[in-house]
């Protein structure tokens, strides 16, 4: 039987045991035995539904984007839609889930940052390959028509990624702990700003 064949009760709780030990450990210093045990099962029954530590890692990383997907109840943005305005509809919802979900937050800051040679190349490649199928899924047809010549709306949710980048890792370079609800307040600045950038200006 593979992980997926399990009652979801049961796959719910090995998530969750994991979740709860990656998001208080970097990925080495994290114990798969600790995992087993607050799962409910064997470290070899563990290894046979992952094959290392690293697939175990790699599959929790897909199920926290899931997750948040299904929390925030995401739908297309309709033909048309102001990207910004859709954004903004996006940060209050994602705000509400994270601020639920703490061992989730402190799991995603690890994963960004916190994963080491064996897995980052490996996370690296789904966060891209996610983004694109999030922006493909829900920003598809949102209005293009007030970009500046070369701006499109995959390049403006970029620079909003690489903000938030920059942000939570000169925190995490201080030693200062990710607070959610002033990365919200930081994010509507950037917002403006790169709203800023690459619209075109309106005339009088």
């Amino acid at each position: 039987m593979e992980f997926k064949d399990l009652p979801k009760a049961r796959r719910q709780k090995i998530m969750d045991a994991a979740m709860e030990e990656f998001a208080a450990h970097d990925y080495r210093g994290a114990n798969t035995e600790t995992i087993a045990a607050k799962g409910g099962i064997s470290k070899g029954l563990l290894f046979y539904y992952f094959k290392n530590k690293k697939s175990l890692y790699l599959t929790l990383v897909r199920h926290a984007g899931a997750v948040v997907e299904r929390a925030m109840q995401l739908e297309p943005a309709p033909p048309g839609t102001d990207l910004f305005d859709y954004l903004n509809e996006l940060a209050g919802k994602k705000i509400a889930v994270l601020e639920s979900m703490p061992a989730l937050v402190q799991f995603s800051v690890r994963v960004f940052y916190d994963g080491g040679a064996q897995v980052s190349p490996a996370i690296n490649r789904f966060l891209l390959h996610y983004t694109d199928e999030l922006f493909d899924k829900y920003l598809s047809q949102v209005d293009t028509s007030r970009f500046k010549p070369g701006f499109t709306p995959r390049k403006a949710i970029d620079l909003l990624i690489y903000l938030t980048d920059g942000y939570v890792h000169s925190l995490l370079m201080a030693g200062q702990p990710l607070d959610v609800p002033e990365l919200y307040r930081q994010y509507h600045i950037w917002q403006e700003m790169v709203r800023d950038f690459v619209y075109k200006t309106e005339e009088p």
